[in-house]
């Protein structure tokens, strides 16, 4: 938790909690509660379930947080029966190539999480940002790799894009 607390003193505002993991989800939604509890007024939570949600119970279970969105809370293909939940559910790893993404378009997620080495590049993020909001998305933006170089190109994308979330 001091960890936690670090972070918000320097300004974080958005915090990530993986989810989903086999046989411990009422143990994680436990720990949510402690998290939500620490977090700050203004402080947005955002989940990362990796494809792991196998129910909509699970999913409807997370609206009980106070929750920016959970990314790919099930598998690609299963989004459009899942389209209508209480939670606001985003696309991550399934926003690969130019055809993930036109596919998207028609799913009407709330929000894209683009990573710019998956989808081709930083000339082809500013493409995908514009389709995410004529999609009626919040294009938020990520990345794949940790380390100096990632991290100064993740951030001149981010200066360049000033209207993008970040994740």
């Amino acid at each position: 938790w001091s960890e936690l607390q670090s972070k918000q003193d320097a300004g974080y505002q958005h915090f990530k909690r993986k989810v989903g993991r086999p046989g411990l989800f009422s143990q994680e939604l436990e720990t949510l509660k402690e998290l939500q509890s620490k977090l700050g007024t203004g402080d947005k939570l955002r989940l990362d379930a990796n494809r792991a949600l196998t129910s909509r119970a699970q999913v409807e279970a997370l609206a009980a947080f106070d929750i920016e969105f959970v990314e790919e809370p099930m598998a690609f293909d299963d989004y459009v029966q899942w389209s209508e939940t209480p939670v606001p559910l985003a696309l991550d790893e399934s926003l690969r190539d130019h055809s993930d993404l036109t596919r998207a378009a028609h799913l009407k997620p709330r929000h894209w999480v683009l990573k710019p080495a998956l989808i081709g590049g930083p000339l082809e993020l500013f493409h995908e940002v514009e389709r995410a909001e004529k999609a009626g998305a919040q294009p938020v933006l990520s990345h794949l790799f940790d380390g100096p170089v990632a991290r100064a190109a993740y951030l001149e994308c981010a200066r360049l894009l000033p209207g993008v979330a970040h994740g």
